[in-house]
């Protein structure tokens, strides 16, 4: 007769069994047999590439491989591999397959090649549907490519295309976006012009005149900020793309090309981005001060989002004025607590206590109001006494 101890461990083991069952089921042989196994099957191998200290690997092991649904699907179709990228085999298999990013998802035939990828962190649903397009030979990253490669342009393959390659943070979408869009003549259609807004990287293309005739529509579907933000990364991905050239003449090719608006107003914004991409701190200064010199701004948010990047970079008292007349107006146009916080601060940074007290308190009393945390501007007002 069993023992209660026993009968209760089998009933761990056997519920335990259940519960991993549910989820992914994953192998862990060597990478040789893995392959081995997937030719002999006809199946296709998912590998889980992983780093160990990855957050996002982690939540991906603990919400989507576990879900029943998943398990189901990739336990019949693929055989499972988890492999860690910076163990054993796993930096070589890196290297292969450019693993990159943490987790990337691989989907690799028997001969060892790469078939389908995604890349980061996935829901049970979003995790199907990459299985089902890595399952599906039409839908296939490799497959798409080879057709890609043999000459069929059809819009439906190309977006297709477009859009896994930039899911599996593949730096071929723009590519192949961009050889696609060269070609087109017709910029009518809602495909093309978004694919010319997401990848564009030449202002001299024919897509980018039609976009400038297009400007007023699109500004009613996107709104100001969103075109603006759009337009000024095709020409920032055109000056990456002609390392070496000089800013002078940036902007001539802005002048002679962007027809929608004040070219010296999207020139003035296009310093104080590009600076502030490429980390050149005091070139931000300099354009900043440039643009609101030139174009003051009306925008509240703006105004203080200018002068808190000040107070973080500089301790210039030069830069730290211009800063304070920024935040002071945009407390002037709409009164907040993080605009009177930053004038508070810069008045302290420039040594003027008094000022600095007025505006801390004032800031502490929106933010009761408002409900933000003001715990830094009350430690601030402190260090005042």
């Amino acid at each position: 007769m069993q023992s209660f101890k026993s009968i209760v461990l089998l009933l761990c083991v056997a519920l335990s069994h259940t519960i991993f069952a549910q989820g992914i089921e994953f192998q862990h042989d060597p990478w040789a047999e893995t392959l081995a196994k997937a030719e002999k099957s006809g199946k296709l191998i998912f590998l889980d590439a992983y780093a160990s200290w990855c957050g996002p690997c982690k939540m991906l092991t603990r919400n989507t491989f576990t879900d029943a649904t998943v398990g189901k699907y990739f336990n019949k179709n693929f055989i499972a591999a988890k492999i860690d990228m910076e163990l054993g085999e796993g930096p070589e298999l890196a290297q292969k397959y450019g693993v990159q990013a943490y987790p990337t998802l691989l989907f690799i035939n028997g001969k060892g090649e790469l078939v389908h990828r995604g890349v980061g962190y996935m829901t049970p649903e979003q995790l199907l549907e990459l299985g089902k397009a890595a399952f599906n030979p039409e839908t296939q990253m490799g497959a798409m490519i080879k057709r890609y490669e043999a000459g069929t342009l059809n819009p439906e393959l190309v977006v297709s295309l477009i859009n896994t390659l930039e899911a599996a943070g593949d730096n071929r979408a723009a590519t192949v976006a961009n050889e696609y869009l060269k070609k087109q003549t017709d910029f009518s259609n809602a495909e093309n012009i978004e694919l010319a807004l997401r990848f564009g990287n030449d202002p001299k293309a024919s897509y980018f005149k039609q976009l400038m005739k297009d400007y007023d529509a699109l500004l009613k579907e996107l709104g100001e900020e969103m075109l603006f933000a759009k337009i000024q990364d095709i020409y920032v991905r055109y000056h990456v793309n002609n390392e070496g050239l000089a800013m002078v003449d940036m902007d001539k090719l802005i002048r002679a090309t962007y027809t929608s608006g004040d070219a010296n107003f999207f020139i003035a914004k296009f310093h104080v981005n590009w600076a502030a991409q490429n980390n050149d701190e005091e070139g931000f200064l300099n354009a900043v001060t440039e643009l609101m010199q030139k174009f003051p701004s009306s925008s509240a948010d703006e105004l203080n989002s200018f002068a808190w990047a000040f107070h973080e970079i500089s301790d210039d008292p030069k830069h730290l004025k211009n800063a304070l007349k920024w935040a002071k107006k945009s407390v002037e146009l709409e009164e907040q607590y993080a605009n009177t916080d930053t004038v508070a601060v810069l008045f302290g940074e420039l040594g003027d206590k008094k000022e600095a007290k007025k505006y801390a308190q004032r800031a502490i009393e929106l933010a009761k109001k408002s409900g933000d945390d003001a715990s830094s501007t009350e430690a601030f007002l402190e260090s005042l006494k």
